[in-house]
C-alpha cells in the first residue's frame, strides 16, 4: 500500500512549498517568495499573501512579522492577508493595525 503524500520524507520547508502551491489559481505566485521587489508569497490586484506553514503542533506569530507584511501591503497598495499551515488545518487572515 502506498503510503499518503503527507507521510514522504519532506524537511519543513519543502512542506512549506507544497502549502503554497495550493493557493487559488486566481492569484499569481511570486517567484522567489518576496526576495525580490515583488514581496508577499501570492498576490491579485487587491491582495497580498504572506504563507506560512508548520508541522510542529504551534506556530508564533510576531509584532515583526505583521508589521513586515502589513508595510509591504501597504507599499502596493494591497490588502495583506497571512495563510498559515499548521498539519491538516488552514488559517487565512486579513491583517489590519489597530487604531
Amino acid at each position: 500500500m502506498r503510503r499518503p503524500k503527507k507521510f514522504h520524507n519532506r524537511t519543513e520547508q519543502e512542506e512549506g512549498r507544497a502549502s503554497e502551491r495550493k493557493f487559488p489559481q486566481r492569484l499569481r505566485h511570486s517567484a522567489a517568495s518576496g526576495a525580490r521587489a515583488v514581496k508577499g508569497d501570492w498576490q491579485d490586484d487587491e491582495i497580498l499573501v504572506e504563507c506560512k506553514h508548520t508541522t510542529q503542533q504551534s506556530f508564533r506569530i510576531t509584532v515583526e512579522m505583521l508589521e513586515k507584511l502589513h508595510t509591504e501591503a501597504a507599499q502596493a497598495g494591497k490588502i495583506p492577508v497571512l495563510e498559515i499551515t499548521i498539519g491538516d488545518y488552514q488559517v487565512v487572515a486579513a491583517v489590519w493595525r489597530a487604531a
